[in-house]
Parts: structure tokens; C-alpha cells; sequence
């Protein structure tokens, strides 16, 4: 802690203490507190006048008003969800393969559409290419509080329109999820690598 002068003794002031140990600062005041209680009333009793124990009453009730004050540290976090980002992600690629687009819906959060008109688009698309997810893994996942992003590899069979071949494709998918509703959401999705292939969703809503 800082040491400050004043009426001609020295005194601790909580202010002193660096922030990066604010959980630590409520417990290094008690000390500090404790330890000057005992230096304060020998000064007290010690005094010629008992009408200057103000000056040394005022700074220990100050230090002790600064105790008082709970602290909370810089890097709390709010509660995470129980599912996490990862399951929510994994989750909503396991209804794409299933072609259960009501279940897919659950898992994101858009603005341009209610579920009916997004199970009608996706079921539009997938009829079009004749679209069959094979396989997918996750890559990675990052957190930033509440915002999280996933990346997921994803590879598909499709056939493109007029076609009798069908084609095979791996891409790479990035996932942007956030906590609008206590709960992890898709908010946007974006091809990172590999984006050659056909089919295409507009994002914000898990393009798969």
C-alpha cells in the first residue's frame, strides 16, 4: 500500500494498492487495519492533549470506510450457458445432416426470417443440390466472454442442377455465436477455406 503523510504520522490508504490485485485488497486492508488500530490508540492514549485524537480517529475510520467497499475483480466473467458454444455448433450440423431444419433453427438467431421461411429455404436448397452432409468435426472454438467463434469442417455430397454426377466437397466453416437469450446462438456463418463449392446460404443464420 501507499504510505501518505499527514499531521505527522504516516497512515496506509487502500488507493495504493495496484488494480491488478483488487480480489487481494479487501483481505490487505483488515491486515493493515488491524495492525494500525493498535498504532493509533498508543498515540491516542499517548497524546499530551486528548483534544488532537481527532487527527488520528479521521484516517483510521477513512482506511476502514475504504475496507468496507467490496471490490470485484476486472476479470469476472458473466455465467456461461450449459450448453456450450461447441455443443450448440455441433448441434446445429447435426440437424442439417439429419434435414431437420426446425431443430437447425432452434440453434441460431436472425432478424430476417421466422422459422417457417427458414425451413422453407433450406429445404428449397438441399432439394436443389440434392445436398447430403457426409461428415463434420470441429477445429477450434474461442471464447470472448459472451461471444464465442467455432470453426467446423465440414464436407458434403451435392449434385448440381441438370446434373447426374455428384460431386464431393470439404470447406471450412467459421461460426459467430452469441448469448441473446441465455443461451448460445449462431449469429452469422462464413466459408473460410475451401469455398468452391455450390450451394450457398446467405449468413446470419447457419449456412451449413
Amino acid at each position: 500500500p501507499k504510505q501518505d503523510t499527514r499531521n505527522g504520522f504516516r497512515f496506509a490508504t487502500a488507493a495504493g494498492c495496484p488494480k491488478k490485485t483488487a480480489p487481494h485488497i479487501a483481505e490487505t486492508c483488515l491486515r493493515h487495519f488491524s495492525h494500525l488500530t493498535s498504532y493509533f490508540i498508543q498515540r491516542i492514549f499517548s497524546s499530551r492533549s486528548m483534544r488532537k485524537a481527532h487527527l488520528f480517529v479521521l484516517p483510521l475510520l477513512l482506511l476502514f470506510a475504504s475496507c468496507a467497499i467490496p471490490v470485484r475483480s476486472q476479470d469476472a466473467r458473466r455465467p456461461q450457458p450449459k450448453v456450450s458454444a461447441t455443443s450448440v455448433v455441433k448441434s446445429f450440423l447435426e440437424a442439417l445432416k439429419e434435414r431437420d431444419f426446425k431443430s437447425a433453427y432452434e440453434k441460431v438467431y436472425i432478424f430476417s426470417s421466422d422459422r417457417e421461411g427458414y425451413v422453407s429455404r433450406f429445404e428449397l436448397l438441399y432439394e436443389r443440390y440434392d445436398i447430403r452432409i457426409v461428415d463434420y468435426r470441429v477445429l477450434a472454438t474461442q471464447l470472448f466472454r459472451d461471444k464465442a467463434i467455432v470453426v467446423a469442417e465440414v464436407e458434403v455430397d451435392y449434385r448440381e442442377p441438370g446434373e447426374d454426377k455428384r460431386q464431393r466437397a470439404r470447406y471450412t466453416n467459421r461460426y459467430d455465436l452469441s448469448i441473446p437469450e441465455k443461451k448460445w446462438k449462431i449469429m452469422k456463418d462464413e466459408c473460410i477455406e475451401n469455398c468452391s463449392y455450390g450451394p450457398e446460404v446467405e449468413g446470419g443464420g447457419g449456412g451449413g
